[in-house]
Parts: structure tokens; sequence; C-alpha cells
């Protein structure tokens, strides 16, 4: 009897959410999915804190088509600061988007998540100064960068 009321209990609960187990996964479900896709599961994603993940991070963003699920990418690739095997990528990608995006939004969301990384945020920054990209992207990332700024610096 009590082995009936235990399984009747478990098939009366609601099902878990679906569990993706890995970078692939979801990076392959967010590119499916596209604009649609939960944007939580950018973050999710990146808290990997791998190279695959980067990298999926970056893919995913070339597939979504609205600003705000390219933004809240540029944010998720911000996570991926201090991660030794996937800073790299995706900080270069928010430099990339930062200089080179036509939608001004975007650009000042890259820098503004460049702004946010502690690791190596001031080192793009700079290199974003010191780019030919144009001069409202420059000053945005000279403010950043001198916000990120700290005692060590004023020596």
């Amino acid at each position: 009897m009590l082995l009936q009321i235990l399984f009747a209990a478990a098939l009366s609960s609601p099902l878990p959410a679906m569990h993706l187990g890995d970078e692939a996964e979801l990076r392959d479900s967010l590119i499916e999915k596209r604009d649609d896709a939960d944007a939580g599961l950018l973050l999710e994603l990146a808290k990997f804190k791998t190279a695959a993940a980067a990298e999926g991070l970056v893919e995913v963003y070339a597939s979504m088509s609205s600003l705000f699920m390219r933004l809240e990418t540029l944010k998720a690739l911000a996570k991926l600061d201090g991660a030794a095997e996937a800073e790299q990528a995706a900080l270069q990608k928010l430099m990339d988007v930062a200089t080179t995006s036509e939608e001004r939004e975007l650009r000042e969301g890259a820098i503004n998540a460049l702004g946010k990384c502690p690791s190596k945020g001031r080192a793009f920054l700079r290199m974003i100064v010191e780019s030919p990209a144009i001069d409202e992207v420059r000053e945005d990332a000279m403010y950043r960068h001198v916000r990120l700024s700290s005692s060590e610096d004023h020596v």
C-alpha cells in the first residue's frame, strides 16, 4: 500500500525542467530556438567557464537577430572574465562588437560588459581606446577603463 501511495505521488508531482547536460547541448538548443530561447540559458552556458562555452556563446551571438538576445549574450560573455581557458575568446568578441557593430546599443552593451570584467576588462578597454574605432566608442571605453582603475594605477 505504501508503495502504491509513493508511486502515485511520484506520478502526480510536476516533472523537473529539462536539464541540458553540456555546452554543446546548450549551444545547439540556443541556436535552434534563436530569439525564442530562454535568456537564462545563456548564463547557464557561461557557467561552464570553458573554451567550448565561450565559442558556443560566440556562435549563439551570431545566430540571434534581436537586440535583446544579443545584449543578453554579451552579458553572458562577460561572465567568462577570469576563466583562464574562456576569457580570451569571450572578451575578444566583446571588443569586436564594441568596435565594429553598426548598432549603437550593441556597441554600448559590449563596452558596459567589458566594464564589468575586473580581471581582463581594463586591458580590452585600453585596446579599444587605442583602436581606430569611432570617437564615441573610444570615449565610452575610456570612461569604463577609468572606472575600473585601482589605487595601484595612481602611484
